[in-house]
């Protein structure tokens, strides 16, 4: 798992006003990602998160009451460990 704003913005690009995001020397706009929410959560409940997947089978997960906060990035192999633990009843 990487932080990839460290916990902090990263300087802000001209133009569209992105925040461009590095991983392993390669930019993600974080903007640019198609983010989903659980079935479970709606506007009812204050705790959820918004899940990305990107080009290369990473997934990107954020706080959907922070959009522009900061972005945690999983590798492929990573987010399948994550699954099969959720699915298998381990709670966190």
């Amino acid at each position: 798992m990487t932080c990839l704003t460290h916990g902090h913005h990263p300087p802000r690009m001209s133009g569209r006003n992105q925040r461009p995001v590095r991983k392993r020397e390669r930019k993600i706009l974080v903007e640019k990602l198609s983010w989903k929410k659980p079935m479970r959560c709606d506007n009812s409940s204050p705790n959820c998160v918004e899940v990305a997947s990107g080009d290369n089978g990473e997934r990107f997960v954020r706080d959907s009451k922070n959009p522009n906060g900061p972005v945690l990035a999983f590798t492929s192999e990573e987010w399948d460990a994550f699954e099969g633990s959720v699915r298998g009843g381990q709670r966190f």
